[in-house]
């Protein structure tokens, strides 16, 4: 197993590959690493072509976690973009995920048609332990 040290230079080095700002160190905030996990994903199905990887529940609740961190609302809509499957998958993993406590689904006031999705207590304490690497 490498050591920490090798572990941050190479998320350093897949960073610079995905052409993200931001540098991993040791005191890296969990919101740092998702950051840099959604470049790298982006910037790898660029390159290499999306049909050859796929984790939607993961990419679904890295953006809700990022987005929740700059305070921004997501819609069910903008959570099935994230996943990077076509909708109908997306909406499987919306359904799935809310199953599993990972996420809740609340309407929006002004507009019956739109649903907001967000991390649950549950899933943001274990996001923050994932990102930071925390057991």
């Amino acid at each position: 197993m490498q050591n920490g040290t090798e572990l941050l230079e190479m998320a350093n080095r897949l960073r610079a590959i995905a052409g993200a700002g931001t540098t991993l160190n040791a005191g890296s905030s969990p919101y740092d690493v998702a950051i840099i996990l959604l470049g790298i994903r982006r910037q790898r199905d660029a390159v290499i072509g999306s049909g050859y990887f796929g984790e939607p529940s993961w990419d679904i609740l890295l953006d809700l976690f990022v987005n929740e961190q700059k305070g921004r609302p997501i819609s069910a809509t903008s959570a099935c973009l994230a996943a990077a499957v076509p909708p109908t998958t997306a909406l499987r993993h919306l359904v799935t995920l809310t199953t599993d406590g990972l996420i809740c689904s609340t309407p929006d006031p002004a507009d019956a048609r739109r649903r907001y999705i967000s991390l649950t207590r549950r899933s943001r304490e274990m996001m923050h332990c994932v990102l930071s690497g925390q057991p």
